[in-house]
């Protein structure tokens, strides 16, 4: 969360992938995980993360909410002729050769964060 609210996106999708391998079930992580990827602009891997966060949490408003931003965002690009996966633009991903930033996402912070 810290990281987040620090604007360190990156490191906030590092943070989460690790949160994730010690516990795949837990809820948070995928959250944050997705609100980390929906803030560099990654669309395709908020939805995902916000899809598996919310098997675990069904009722949270939050990730709801950003789930369905995401798949705007999405729509939105793939629409104009991107590809979608990566929100358009930006630094080289060194996990996998995709792109990241441009695209940037609305929201900030922790926002949505709950318990």
């Amino acid at each position: 969360a810290a990281l987040l609210s620090l604007q360190r996106f990156e490191d906030a999708v590092a943070d989460s992938e690790r949160s994730l391998a010690l516990r795949p079930d837990y809820a948070k992580a995928h959250a944050r995980l997705g609100l980390a990827h929906f803030l560099l602009g990654n669309y395709a891997d908020s939805v995902e993360a916000y899809e598996v966060a919310l098997r675990y949490e069904p009722d949270n408003r939050a990730s709801l909410g950003y789930l369905e931003k995401a798949r705007r965002k999405l729509r939105a690009l793939r629409l104009a002729g991107e590809d979608g996966g990566d929100g358009g633009g930006g630094a080289p991903d060194r996990r996998g050769g995709r792109r990241r930033g441009g695209g940037g996402g609305g929201g900030g912070g922790c926002v949505g964060e709950s318990g």
